[in-house]
């Protein structure tokens, strides 16, 4: 990925931009949109609205096949990303203004939607099964439904952030070490055995945990790779090794060995 310049801004950590992650963002929030879109035509999975309800046609499978696939890597990619600009963001403002930036650019959206967004939302998606807008909307609001939907991405950041608190502490605001800074790329071995762990963990915790059920929006069997993703981006924030993870591996020769 190549790094394009850009003149730096009150609040960034003086780190020049890269043009890959920008567009690795943008790809990845696009898909997201398909990823809906596919359930919402014939692909299992939850969401508001079915257009086409999952069958056994080709169609369908071919889409719920696509969501599979997406679901065993895009948000697990959404969290390492959002790691890796977390050390950055408290090092910039500091523990109390990083706390009230999570707040409001986290917080306050999903409030709103779990609030209005959401009911209105499972209200208008409830007129193509025949059950009249206001009285769903009303019956929401009167039991005080709290509607995460594709919110529960901003509580889990929102809570992925606040625990990370402590660690960021103790690393202090000042700019990391240079020890920290050219810290090697972890190795295959290393990669292998996290991704085994972690395929421990994801197994372990759905045995309480089972896919499809969800505490307040968050489906924990899928944390145990989003909790390590977002930790790794966060030590992956000094190194850089997302932007230099080329470079690093061809150097050390763990492109071809273990």
């Amino acid at each position: 990925m190549e790094i394009s310049e850009r003149p730096q801004t009150e609040g960034e950590a003086h780190r020049s931009r890269n043009g890959g992650l920008d567009a690795l963002r943008a790809v990845m929030t696009l898909l997201v949109l398909f990823h809906h879109t596919a359930i919402t035509y014939g692909a299992s999975g939850g969401w508001f609205y079915h257009e086409v309800m999952p069958t056994g046609s080709l169609s369908s499978n071919l889409l719920t096949m696509f969501v599979a696939t997406n679901q065993a890597y895009f948000m697990g990619l959404f969290f390492l990303l959002a790691g890796y600009f977390t050390p950055t963001a408290f090092r910039a403002k500091g523990s109390a203004a990083y706390l009230r930036d999570r707040l409001l650019r986290l917080g306050v959206p999903l409030l709103v939607f779990g609030l209005v967004i959401g009911p209105l939302t499972v209200a208008l998606a409830g007129l193509a099964s025949s059950h009249a807008f206001w009285p769903t909307l009303l019956t929401l609001w009167h039991r005080g439904r709290f509607i995460e939907g594709p919110l529960w991405f901003a509580e889990a950041l929102l809570l992925f952030g606040v625990a990370a608190v402590p660690w960021l502490l103790w690393r202090g605001t000042a700019a990391p070490p240079p020890e920290a800074a050219n810290a090697p790329f972890p190795s295959n071995t290393v990669l292998t055995i996290a991704a085994l762990l972690t395929g421990a963990a994801a197994f372990t915790i759905r045995l309480w945990w089972p896919v499809g059920s969800n505490w307040h929006g968050l489906q924990f069997g899928y944390f145990a790779s989003y909790v390590l993703l977002f930790a790794a981006g966060c030590a992956a924030a000094a190194p850089r090794w997302l932007e230099k993870s080329h470079d690093a591996r061809r150097e050390s020769g763990l492109a071809s060995h273990w």
